[in-house]
């Protein structure tokens, strides 16, 4: 930067030296005396204006930057900044948990403002499960250890989010007189990390799965004849409990073997409505034997999606079988299918007694079932099949009130709809 500076320099002063050395000789050419003086004067001159504009210059950029060199004057005002400009969300607690101040990203996160902050409980918005986690590392901090942890909170929406939280104690003269809570959304990393757990699992079982199924299925094979040899020899009561358990148990084979290995399948555009429509007359007559009616009730749009029809059947079967047996003494099972922006969503809502959440969380997971005669396999089944058709499968519940099963479908494009005849073999893991 100084070579171009001293460059600059030294071209200005050779244009005033041009120009009054060529004034100089015109006008003044028999005179030397005074044409060395008009020489001096011009280089001199020169470096007096270069040096001029160069700080006129310097000046008018240094306007426009920031005030940089005050900032070791002004950590107030950096502090501030980190403040205000934070990404994730900032509180100020007193030592009794009332909330001072707080950032505009705490109140993007909760959807709540400073002002209602300071009108309600901090632990109003942490799940129950999470409150004694909550206390305990509230009464480290205030003790004077910093501290990081991450639990549950619910927002102004009702949304549940994962948060990471970082306590700060704020000590003067040797004293904590509140906290900094630095709060952070993981949500979307929690769930990433659940769904890779979840993707490590299946991939485990399956390989257990591959196993134990083609062991079991060979001597099952064989007990099936000999109980076909054996019909005439003993009781029709033994033979049809017998061929009863062996199903059973060639069901469990074959949703192991589901699960252990690839399924080739062809999907293709099919109307989900008329898939339900048949699942509910398939299993209408097993409702109404125990007392259950079934409500259908569909958006008046063309319901096309892409999928492996009989697979669908099998996912629809299974929530309405769980619907009918949560409620042993009847009710009504409410299907809903109605098209979003992006998706077509399916819901089917039983009045049955409902799931408590701490056993709402383990559904879907292997082999957890709450069924006397259950495999804890028909969940994760229906999750697998859902997740290869690029869906989504959702559990909601609430005690004495009833279970929700929502199952979320990607659209299908226009141009596939309306060729309906583009089928693509895919591999469902």
């Amino acid at each position: 930067m100084k070579r171009w500076s001293n460059l600059y320099t030294l071209l200005v002063s050779l244009l005033f030296f041009t120009i009054f050395t060529f004034s100089g000789l015109y006008f003044f050419s028999d005179n030397a005396l005074l044409i060395s003086f008009l020489f001096i004067c011009c280089v001199l001159f020169g470096f007096y204006v270069s040096e001029l504009l160069k700080n006129i210059l310097f000046n008018k950029k240094m306007k426009t930057l920031p005030v940089s060199f005050n900032l070791e004057k002004e950590k107030e005002l950096l502090y501030d900044s980190l403040f205000e400009n934070n990404s994730d969300g900032i509180l100020v607690v007193d030592t009794k948990g009332r909330v001072i101040d707080g950032n505009p990203a705490i109140v993007k996160l909760s959807g709540y403002s400073i002002e209602e902050f300071k009108e309600i409980e901090l632990s109003s918005f942490v799940v129950q499960e999470d409150l004694e986690k909550k206390f305990n590392h509230t009464y480290k901090a205030l003790g004077g250890l910093p501290q990081e942890y991450s639990i549950s909170v619910i927002n102004k929406a009702g949304d549940k989010l994962y948060v990471l939280i970082k306590m700060v104690p704020i000590i003067v003269n040797e004293e904590v007189v509140g906290l900094f809570e630095i709060i952070k959304d993981v949500t979307e990393s929690k769930k990433l990390e659940e769904m890779m757990y979840r993707s490590d699992q299946l991939n485990a079982i399956g390989q257990l799965a591959a196993g134990i199924a083609h062991e079991i299925r060979n001597p099952l094979t064989s007990l099936k004849g000999f109980v076909q040899l054996s019909k005439k020899e003993l009781p029709n009561e033994y033979v049809n409990i017998m061929e009863e358990e062996l199903e059973r148990i060639n069901q469990i084979v074959g949703e192991f073997l589901f699960l252990s290995k690839p399924q080739k399948v062809t999907f293709v555009s099919k109307n989900l409505k008329n898939i339900v429509v048949d699942v509910v007359n398939f299993i209408q007559p097993e409702a109404l034997l125990k007392n259950v009616e079934i409500q259908s009730k569909y958006d008046r749009d063309v319901f096309d999606i892409n999928c492996e029809e009989n697979q669908l059947k099998q996912v629809f079967i299974n929530v309405l079988k769980n619907a009918i047996e949560a409620m042993p003494n009847g009710g009504k099972i409410y299907i809903n299918i109605k098209k979003g922006k992006n998706f077509i969503s399916m819901k089917i809502k039983d009045e049955g007694i409902g799931i408590p959440k701490e056993i709402l969380d383990k559904i879907g997971k292997p082999f957890y079932t709450t069924k006397q005669t259950g495999t804890g396999l028909g969940i994760l089944v229906c999750q697998r099949i859902i997740d290869s058709h690029g869906g989504t499968f959702i559990i909601e519940s609430e005690v004495g009130k009833g279970t929700t099963v929502e199952i979320l479908f990607p659209l299908l494009e226009k141009s596939t709809i309306e060729t309906n005849g583009i089928r693509k073999d895919f591999h469902t893991t």
